[in-house]
C-alpha cells in the first residue's frame, strides 16, 4: 500500500555568515542568506522576512550559534516578530560564558498565521563583540560548512 501527500508548505533556510550585533538596545534582524526551497509556499524577503502564503498553524525549530570576541557571562536573547509586533512569550535567553565558548542555542515555536503574515527573528546582546558565527568547511575529517543560522519552517495545520 502507497500513500501520496499533497504537496506540504515548508522552508528551509540558513546563513553562512557571520553577523556582528549593532543593534544598539532595540535589538536588530536575524539575516538568512540561503532558502533550499524557494517555491514551498515560503517566502523570504529582504534577508530577514518570512511570508506565508497560506493560513494555519506553523512549526518553526532550528538553531543559532552565538560567540564573541571578547568579555565574559554575555547574554543573549532571540524573539519573534509577527508583522512588527512582538509575539508573546516568545523570548528565548542563554549566557554566552566567554570568548572561548559557542552557544547554540535552540529555536522551536509553533505560530499561527494568516495568508500573507511574516515573522521577523530579533536577537539582542548585552556583552563585549557579540555574533552569531559560522564555521567554514571542514578538512580532516571533510565536513560540510556549520551555518551561524539554520531554520526549518513546516505547515502543520489549517
Amino acid at each position: 500500500m502507497s500513500y501520496k501527500l499533497p504537496p506540504v508548505t515548508h522552508g528551509d533556510f540558513k546563513d553562512t555568515r557571520i553577523q556582528i550585533y549593532t543593534g544598539g538596545t532595540s535589538g536588530q534582524s536575524v539575516f538568512l542568506d540561503t532558502s533550499f526551497d524557494a517555491n514551498s509556499g515560503i517566502v523570504l524577503s529582504g534577508e530577514t522576512k518570512f511570508i506565508v502564503s497560506s493560513s494555519g498553524d506553523y512549526l518553526i525549530n532550528g538553531q543559532m550559534t552565538f560567540g564573541m570576541t571578547g568579555g565574559t557571562n554575555t547574554v543573549v536573547e532571540v524573539w519573534l516578530e509577527k508583522n512588527l509586533n512582538l509575539v508573546t512569550n516568545s523570548t528565548i535567553r542563554a549566557t554566552i560564558k566567554d570568548s572561548n565558548n559557542v552557544l547554540t542555542l535552540p529555536i522551536s515555536y509553533i505560530i499561527d498565521m494568516l495568508a500573507n503574515d511574516y515573522i521577523e527573528f530579533k536577537w539582542y546582546c548585552g556583552g563585549a563583540s557579540p555574533r552569531l558565527v559560522s564555521y567554514p568547511i571542514g578538512a580532516t575529517p571533510t565536513r560540510p560548512l556549520t551555518a551561524s543560522v539554520n531554520l526549518l519552517i513546516n505547515k502543520i495545520s489549517e
